[in-house]
Formats: structure tokens, C-alpha cells, sequence
């Protein structure tokens, strides 16, 4: 697979290939935990000679995080216009963010390393039962977002 496209990614339409592949992440996720697999040292090894994605999310996380830092740069603001529709999935990837953080009591390491990192791009988080901190808005955009509320609710009724 990785000779024909270059890459470690996989299609869910090729099953066991996918299948595949996941295990192989998920295996080197429990070993990274020092807890002994089948993947062998040579496997990693091997995989990691094709540069093999171990984690795929986390590609994902980085590659919407640098959309939001692109935004602010752009707009100088962190409050994303739900009438715009080129940035619905960016706003949805940061409500996402702001669910995680405000629910879990509990964040993995490198969910704390993400928080820091939204609060370095400026989003304020606010705490609630958790290691980390719940709303992710900063006090103008808490308004800016009251105010599209508002023009959202007379647009539909006017």
C-alpha cells in the first residue's frame, strides 16, 4: 500500500487493509504504555522506515488548529461567524475543543498540552470540575457572539 500511494493512510473501502493499520496503532499506543504487544521492535522498526502515522488524530487536531490560528490572524479575533459558511467546520472543530475541556474531569497529557496551546493563541478557558478549564471565548468574543445571536434571531424573524 504504502509504495503504491506513499502513504500510510487507508481508505475505510479496503477493510482489512484498514483493519489492519489500525491495529497496528492501537498496538504501538499500548506498547508506548509500557505494556509488551506482538509488535515487535523490528516491526516499528520497519513501519517506522516508511514513515508510518501512528496517530492520525492528532494530525487532524494540528491541522484545525492551524486553520484557527490562520483565522485569528486574518480577522484579529477568535469568534468565528456562523453566517459564514467557508469556516462552519472550523467553528464546529472549536466547539468540539470547548466540549472536551469542559466535560471531561479528567485530560490526558496531551489534552492539557492542547489546552496550553489554545490558551496561548488567546482562548480563554474557564473551569468547571475539571484539571483544565471549560468556555473557550475571551470576553469580546462572548459579546460578538450575544450580537450575532441577536442578528441571527431578528434575520429570522424579520
Amino acid at each position: 500500500m504504502y509504495y503504491a500511494t506513499g502513504s500510510s493512510d487507508v481508505k475505510s473501502n479496503n477493510k482489512e487493509l484498514y483493519q489492519w493499520v489500525r491495529d497496528q496503532r492501537k498496538l504501538y499506543k499500548v506498547q508506548q504504555n509500557s505494556t509488551r504487544t506482538c509488535l515487535s521492535d523490528d516491526k516499528i522498526a520497519k513501519l517506522k522506515s516508511i514513515h508510518f502515522r501512528w496517530e492520525v488524530r492528532n494530525d487532524s487536531w494540528e491541522k484545525m488548529f492551524g486553520e484557527l490560528e490562520a483565522y485569528k490572524t486574518k480577522f484579529n479575533t477568535l469568534t468565528i461567524s456562523r453566517l459564514k459558511s467557508e469556516y462552519h467546520r472550523l467553528l464546529r472543530w472549536l466547539n468540539e475543543q470547548k466540549a472536551i475541556i469542559r466535560h471531561r474531569v479528567v485530560h490526558t497529557a496531551k489534552e492539557l498540552e492542547r489546552i496550553e496551546r489554545l490558551r496561548q493563541l488567546g482562548v480563554v478557558l474557564h473551569e468547571k470540575n475539571s484539571q483544565a478549564t471549560g468556555l473557550i471565548e475571551t470576553a469580546q468574543d462572548e459579546e460578538e457572539n450575544r450580537q450575532s445571536d441577536v442578528y441571527l434571531q431578528s434575520a429570522a424573524h424579520g
